[in-house]
């Protein structure tokens, strides 16, 4: 998936307003966003897009573990 696609997809996610979780706990945020954009679930620690990895964050929550070079906000 070109950069340029996956801005679309994440566009088109963030016009759709509130969706519910499709798992709960920890992993619900990031599993749902991946399920959004058609990625298939993996563990791994390689990108998901050329040398993109897509990271996911409830709103007000702090994780002190990851600071992520790039921010995408729409």
């Amino acid at each position: 998936m070109e950069m340029s696609e996956l801005k679309g997809k994440l566009k088109m996610i963030k016009d759709m307003g509130w969706v519910a979780s499709k798992r709960k706990g920890n992993t619900g945020i990031g599993y749902t966003l991946e399920t959004f954009l058609g990625i298939k679930e993996n563990n791994l620690k390689d990108p998901d897009f050329g040398d993109v990895e897509l990271k996911s964050q409830r709103k007000d929550v702090s994780n002190r573990c990851f600071k992520p070079n790039y921010y995408v906000y729409f």
